[in-house]
C-alpha cells in the first residue's frame, strides 16, 4: 500500500490492501475503546448515582498514552497536509482534531489529576496546584 501511494503511476487497490484497511480501522477502533475502558469512562457512565465517583488505577497511564498518539498524529498529519504531492484539506482537518484532543489531554494532566480539597466551612473546592501559574501572594508567610 505504501509503494502504491509513492508510485507515480494509478492503480486499482487489490484484495488484500483493502483487508489490511479495513482490519487498521476495526484495530484503532479497538484502541479507542480499549482507551475509554481503561480510563474509567465507561465505568462512570454505567455506575449509579451514588458510586459516580469511580476511580480506575489504569486512568493515568491511559491519558499519557493517548496524549502522546494525539501529538504524533497531530505532528505528521501536519507535515503531511503541507507536502506538495499529499496536499489535502481532510490532513489539515485532521491535524486540528488531533491538537484539540492533545491539548485537553495536556489540561487534563495539568489541572485534572489530583483528589480534591473540598472546605469544611464553606464547601468549595481547593484545588491549587500551582504548576502552570504561580501565585507568589499566598506562598508568602502570613505576619
Amino acid at each position: 500500500m505504501i509503494v502504491w501511494m509513492l508510485s507515480p503511476d494509478p492503480r486499482t487497490v487489490t484484495s488484500l490492501e483493502t483487508f489490511l484497511a479495513r482490519s487498521f480501522a476495526a484495530s484503532l477502533l479497538l484502541v479507542a475503546f480499549l482507551n475509554l475502558l481503561f480510563s474509567g469512562e465507561l465505568q462512570a457512565i454505567f455506575a449509579e448515582a451514588g458510586a459516580a465517583d469511580v476511580n480506575s488505577p489504569y486512568a493515568s497511564p491511559t491519558l499519557y498514552a493517548t496524549l502522546i498518539y494525539n501529538t504524533a498524529s497531530c505532528i505528521m498529519l501536519y507535515t503531511y497536509s503541507y507536502s506538495h504531492s499529499l496536499s489535502s484539506s481532510w490532513l489539515t482537518i485532521g491535524s486540528v482534531l488531533h491538537l484539540i484532543l492533545a491539548s485537553s489531554g495536556l489540561l487534563l494532566i495539568m489541572f485534572g489529576q489530583g483528589p480534591g480539597h473540598i472546605s469544611k466551612r464553606t464547601g468549595a473546592d481547593k484545588r491549587t496546584s500551582g504548576f502552570p501559574f504561580k501565585n507568589a501572594e499566598s506562598d508568602r508567610k502570613k505576619r
